[in-house]
């Protein structure tokens, strides 16, 4: 039975693959995911009909169907929401991401097949449109590390925490290239808060993990980058969130994890290196190390002050 995520319109529209002058594509920036992973696909549609396209109105317009290798349609977790409106003028094209994974049950390991039917409700014109399919792979990590740790939350009356726990989880890809995850969940593994990619990484990588009186998570993890000189330093908070993410380079000497008495968590030794995947994103200004003062002095005519280049911010 096929699953729709907006509620029924009672007039029959005709329905199209892909329409002469509308066509619908979904496209994801990868292939494969781990369970619970924020699974995000585009629905990419592109407008040579000559006129304005008007969607997003109610949740209505867009509705996804997913169906595992055996031809099942997988169950439906929750309505999605798919409101929000935006139009497309002729001859040009939009994309707008949605997140499916919390919507449709992709917990077990396989393969999946994505397609989206879009409809179009202009004056004079209905018309439904469908996508083509996006096949998506859910594979499972092997588990090098855990930490259980406790959260205080609002709804604890007597004050005992919440525990939960970290995982670190190494995964092949078909690539031939290896990635890590970070899984953040409750410490019976039921209920998952939050799983997502730390870096890529190899099977000889150096890794520490530390976490500090917060219980802020800090992996400094050796990357395949810069010839394995590159590390991730990157630090999650108790709800999976990324809080920082930096660079270290290892050239002169190799990075390191180190606590202080009053229980935080810094690098040590290495090379901080920037780049554009920081969290926070450092800006240009930041980055340029202050220009020295010049030395203040009497200037003759005989020996003029020399005119020196100054950093521009």
């Amino acid at each position: 039975m096929r699953v729709f995520l907006a509620l029924a319109v009672l007039v029959l529209v005709p329905v199209c693959a892909q329409s002469a002058v509308v066509v619908v594509d979904l496209v994801s920036q990868q292939e494969e995911y781990l369970p619970n992973e924020e699974l995000v696909v585009g629905v990419r549609i592109a407008n040579q009909s000559g006129r304005t396209l008007h969607f997003g109105r109610d949740n209505a317009w867009l509705m996804f169907d997913v169906q595992a290798l055996d031809s099942k349609h997988v169950g439906i977790m929750q309505e999605m929401p798919v409101k929000g409106e935006f139009k497309i003028e002729s001859p040009m094209r939009a994309v707008r991401p949605f997140n499916i994974a919390p919507y449709f049950d992709m917990t077990r390991s396989g393969r999946y097949f994505v397609t989206a039917t879009v409809e179009i409700r202009e004056p004079g014109w209905r018309e439904t449109v469908q996508s083509n399919s996006l096949k998506i792979d859910i594979v499972r990590g092997a588990t090098v590390w855990q930490r259980d740790f406790g959260v205080i939350g609002a709804n604890a009356s007597d004050g005992s925490p919440e525990i939960r726990r970290y995982t670190l989880q190494k995964v092949n890809l078909m690539n031939n290239r290896m990635k890590m995850y970070l899984r953040v969940s409750s410490q019976d593994e039921t209920k998952v808060y939050k799983v997502r990619p730390i870096d890529y990484t190899m099977s000889f990588s150096r890794k520490e993990l530390r976490l500090d009186k917060y219980n802020n998570l800090h992996i400094l993890l050796q990357t395949p980058r810069a010839i394995a000189r590159d590390y991730n330093y990157s630090v999650f908070g108790a709800d999976g969130r990324l809080i920082l993410r930096q660079t270290h380079n290892a050239d002169f000497s190799r990075p390191a994890l180190s606590s202080d008495n009053q229980g935080l968590v810094r690098v040590k030794g290495g090379q901080r290196r920037y780049a554009r995947s920081d969290v926070p994103q450092i800006s240009p200004k930041e980055k340029q190390p202050a220009a020295k003062p010049e030395p203040e002095g009497p200037s003759t005519e005989a020996e003029p002050k020399k005119l020196t280049s100054k950093a521009v911010d």
